[in-house]
């Protein structure tokens, strides 16, 4: 039996040896056009926030968009 340690150390070498086997990479290839384009501008929006230092429990994200 191999301890769930080990099996994140293989897995952490595996990814490393070949990025693309990441689940972030996978998923972000999947995804169509529109769907980055949405991304893009929440990321963008959540920058933004950060930025200016507004809580962002007190934003209105759906109204900047």
């Amino acid at each position: 039996m191999v301890s769930v340690g080990h099996k994140r150390a293989e897995d952490s070498i595996r990814i490393a040896a070949n990025p693309q086997e990441a689940a972030i990479p996978q998923a972000l290839r999947q995804l169509n056009k529109e769907a980055i384009l949405k991304l893009e501008k929440l990321f963008d929006i959540a920058y933004f926030i950060a930025k200016i230092e507004m809580p962002f429990t007190t934003s209105n994200v759906h109204d900047l968009k």
